[in-house]
């Protein structure tokens, strides 16, 4: 039934990703539409990831995953509320630009074939030089994860999810404990059931990033699919037959172009 759900979450996203990015032109200047479906993309193919490595018993990867999948739910949701979208991307330019000159001057490396290849454009340049003068450029910061999950109500996302999860991410005493006993064919600490919840969990948190997604202020999105996403996070009996009969209405309504999205007038 899990995967069932996975799958029904990612046709789903296909469909909000298809819709959004017709209405804003992908990379036509738009830092925040860019951004938003760049994230929702990101998180959709991370909950297949985990949802394959759950099925193949590799779950402290699945955690690791979950805890990226969490991360960027929470980022998402604070440039939204900050409107910092521009910002943010301005700094992730900046980051990647500097990591990639750290790279062209290192003297073990800036020899290499593949290395000289590697110029900065005129273009490139001009805009590093312009936005390491920009104040908000250096004064952002990414959010506090608890800060975030306690404005959204959500603090249980921290605590079970982001903080716990982490300790997969950086290395700790028992780091590889289960990994150790399924490579020496002994039973695993891990129940099914725990593997279950993290399956849960993560097609939660990206149901949860798609609302998130579709609530933004410019654009307006047919009421079905806000329905479909409500049966996705219902765990009733029914929820499955639910979820596929509106999930059948919204590729209809995509399908004919009878305004699944539809931008809103803007104010003069």
């Amino acid at each position: 039934m899990n995967q069932e759900l996975t799958s029904q979450i990612v046709a789903t996203a296909g469909l909000v990703l298809r819709e959004f990015g017709n209405q804003i032109g992908y990379g036509k200047n738009n830092p925040k539409g860019c951004a938003s479906l760049n994230f929702l993309a990101r998180s959709i193919r991370q909950l297949q990831a985990i949802d394959l490595l759950v099925q193949k018993s590799l779950i402290s990867d699945s955690w690791s995953l979950y805890r990226s999948l969490v991360e960027r739910y929470f980022l998402f949701v604070n440039l939204a509320d900050t409107n910092k979208f521009s910002v943010f991307d301005d700094w992730c330019f900046k980051k990647q630009y500097e990591i990639e000159n750290r790279i062209k001057s290192s003297s073990d490396l800036k020899n290499k074939p593949e290395v000289k290849k590697r110029r900065f454009s005129p273009k490139d340049k001009q805009r590093y030089e312009r936005i390491s003068q920009d104040r908000l450029v250096k004064q952002w910061r990414r959010p506090n994860a608890e800060e975030v999950a306690r404005h959204l109500d959500l603090k249980f996302l921290y605590d079970a999810g982001y903080a716990h999860a982490s300790s997969f991410v950086h290395p700790i005493s028992t780091d590889g404990l289960d990994d150790y006993l399924h490579l020496m064919n002994r039973e695993s600490e891990i129940k099914d059931e725990d593997a279950d919840v993290l399956l849960s969990n993560s097609q939660l948190v990206t149901v949860l990033h798609i609302q998130h997604f579709l609530n933004q202020p410019e654009y307006k999105w047919h009421v079905t699919l806000y329905d479909l996403l409500d049966a996705l996070l219902d765990r009733n009996q029914d929820h499955s037959y639910k979820c596929s009969d509106l999930l059948r209405k919204v590729k209809i309504i995509h399908k004919t172009g009878t305004g699944l999205c539809q931008a809103k007038p803007t104010s003069s």
